[in-house]
């Protein structure tokens, strides 16, 4: 449904964008319309396996908290606070359609005055959905918060 309305919006554009011979009596040549459509069609979807995802967001369940944070730059952290540890995980990301692939570098947990960095290879696949206030994110690699939410079920995390 995406991509054909996509494909509706760009083909529309095109009209407006195509030069035309004669603009009276000649109409646009429907194959330049279509191929400058899935031109559009291309460059939104390069758009968003390049950071179209970029944000800031937060789940919070009492006094604990997972934030997610996405640059445009491609670099990605994830946070949890709870019970006086902070554990990130830094590294980076690609998005395509609906998941984000986050190639975690290194773990950086804090306790109290104590802070203990390691490297950490893994990759992570996050599943998302947008919604209009919220990101709806899934996955299996995010480790549980500190009050047991188990992010391998579907999430809200308020946009920030």
């Amino acid at each position: 449904m995406k991509k054909f309305i996509l494909l509706f919006a760009a083909f529309f554009t095109a009209a407006f964008i195509i030069p035309q011979e004669s603009s009276d009596t000649h109409l646009f040549d429907l194959s330049q319309a279509m191929e400058s459509s899935e031109s559009l069609i291309d460059s939104s979807q390069k758009d968003l396996s390049s950071g179209h995802i970029a944000g800031r967001w937060k789940y919070k369940s009492g006094k604990y908290y997972t934030l997610i944070e996405c640059l445009p730059n491609g670099t990605m952290q994830v946070t949890q606070k709870g019970n006086g540890i902070t554990t990130s995980w830094a590294g980076k990301y690609k998005t395509d359609e609906y998941d984000i692939y986050f190639y975690t570098i290194v773990t950086r947990v804090k306790q109290n005055f104590t802070v203990k960095t390691e490297d950490f290879h893994e990759v992570w696949k996050i599943t998302y959905e947008l919604r209009q206030n919220s990101i709806i994110l899934t996955s299996d690699s995010i480790p549980m918060d500190e009050n047991g939410t188990d992010f391998s079920k579907p999430t809200a995390f308020k946009i920030l």
